[in-house]
C-alpha cells in the first residue's frame, strides 16, 4: 500500500518502507505513547495506510495474549 514493492512477487522492495512497532500484544500503553512508525516515500496512500494500521488496534483495560499463531511467529 506504501508502495514497498511487496503487491506483486517481481516488484522490487524497497527496503525504506515499513512498519516499525513500539508495543507488543498485550503491553501496558498510556495516553500519548508512540505505538507504530510508518516509514514511507510515496504520501499518495499515507492517510489509507494509517486508518488501516489505527484500525488494527484494539485497546482493553486488561492484558490480552496474543493468539497463538501470533505467538509462534513473533516468538512471543
Amino acid at each position: 500500500m506504501l508502495e514497498g514493492g511487496r503487491g506483486k512477487k517481481e516488484d522490487r522492495i524497497d527496503h525504506g518502507v515499513g512498519l516499525e512497532f513500539h508495543k507488543r500484544i498485550g503491553d501496558h500503553v498510556q495516553t500519548g505513547e508512540k505505538l507504530v512508525t510508518i516509514a514511507y516515500n510515496s504520501e499518495a496512500r499515507l492517510p489509507e495506510a494509517q486508518e488501516l494500521i489505527f484500525e488494527s488496534f484494539e485497546f482493553a483495560d486488561s492484558p490480552v495474549a496474543a493468539p497463538p499463531l501470533i505467538r509462534r511467529i513473533i516468538g512471543g
